[in-house]
């Protein structure tokens, strides 16, 4: 009996999964500098996805949305993974279920941004990060 084969046979899917996300949040293999990338599995499929085209992302439980002027990918992932991937000053956290680029708010005060023909409300924990990522802490 090939001992590796058997257990492999015997761990779920969904262990499999998440040693898989271990692996590549270990190796932070989705983000990629040199070209500004984030790689996502979305759908079965390996899918780049420029930087600067992400609007911003959504949670949903353990899903993260990414949002682009174009389409909408879904992946099973946290936001807290997300953010950890990610460069820090390209993105900022406004609430609890949402990350936005500050290079794509239209219009913000302290209370929303608008973030494409979204408006997303700006928790008052993440005021202050918000309010420095835009530059003027007095909006």
């Amino acid at each position: 009996i090939n001992f590796t084969s058997a257990l492999q046979k015997n761990i779920p899917e969904s262990a499999t999964k998440a040693f898989d996300t271990i692996k590549v949040i270990a190796g932070r293999d989705h983000f990629q500098p040199d070209n500004d990338v984030i790689a996502i599995k979305s759908e079965y499929r390996n899918i780049k996805i420029r930087l600067d085209e992400i609007l911003y992302f959504e949670a949903l439980d353990n899903y993260v949305r990414i949002f682009t002027p174009g389409k909408t990918y879904t992946l099973l992932m946290n936001l807290k993974t997300i953010v950890y991937m990610l460069p820090g000053n390209r993105f900022v956290r406004i609430n609890k279920s949402f990350v936005v680029a500050p290079s794509q708010i239209k219009v913000f005060t302290k209370d929303y941004a608008m973030v494409g023909t979204r408006n997303i409300p700006v928790g008052r924990a993440y005021s202050d990060s918000f309010a420095e990522a835009e530059g003027d802490g007095s909006n």
